[in-house]
């Protein structure tokens, strides 16, 4: 399908808006104003520019993520995942208001687990065993989280890849979670003979809470 000029809403004025709307809206001008342009050519453009941004650490503003949706087809280009690739990209690159623009979008809180905030791909540790962050819940509530028991050929290549437990994190368990580590990590420092008797009741308490994280 090629592109023709009535296809398009009417643009937004760029000025004072973000640098990363500025540096999209610039590609997507000059995109659908070059010749005879197909819709992947555009949307490959715009990915690109979207995941340039991302990774230079551009900065974006709360409603960014909205107006890429409302005026420049995101649905079109930012993947079938809702953009989760564009959000664990600037969690992972440190670019902290592209993480809020997402979550804003998203209508959801952040989740942070051992000073981490999650993202689809990222691990962490539970109940000494490892694991992944999958998905998020539609409503922004929670998240799913699975462990794998992996197998490794000869050369250290993983060759096999079960999960063995599978897991739901609300967002209430995820801050008792981190409450816990806070409150310890302050004892550590301040009061080391507190240390075991305090910490022994925050982490049953966390156990306990744990328990209605398990999918059947």
């Amino acid at each position: 399908m090629r592109y023709t000029t009535n296809m398009l809403s009417p643009l937004p004025n760029v000025r004072g808006r973000s640098p990363a709307i500025q540096l999209i809206d610039h590609v997507w001008r000059h995109t659908c104003g070059v010749g005879d342009q197909s819709w992947d050519t555009i949307n490959h453009a715009l990915s690109g520019a979207l995941r340039l941004a991302v990774c230079g650490r551009l900065g974006f503003s709360a409603g960014d993520f909205d107006l890429l949706c409302d005026k420049y087809r995101a649905g079109h280009w930012i993947s079938s995942d809702g953009g989760e690739w564009a959000y664990s990209l600037a969690a992972e690159s440190g670019n902290e208001s592209a993480c809020q623009a997402f979550e804003n979008h998203m209508k959801r809180p952040r989740f942070i687990v051992l000073g981490s905030r999650m993202c689809v791909g990222r691990d962490f540790f539970w109940d000494s065993e490892r694991h992944t962050c999958t998905s998020f819940a539609k409503d922004g509530q929670s998240l799913v989280a699975c462990s794998y028991d992996m197998t490794f050929d000869k050369r250290g290549y993983c060759s096999l890849k079960k999960i063995t437990r599978r897991r739901r994190f609300t967002i209430e368990l995820v801050r008792l979670l981190e409450r816990t580590r806070t409150k310890e990590l302050k004892l550590r420092v301040n009061a080391p003979s507190a240390l075991e008797r305090v910490a022994k009741h925050l982490i049953e308490e966390a156990k306990k809470a744990s328990k209605k994280a398990r999918l059947p």
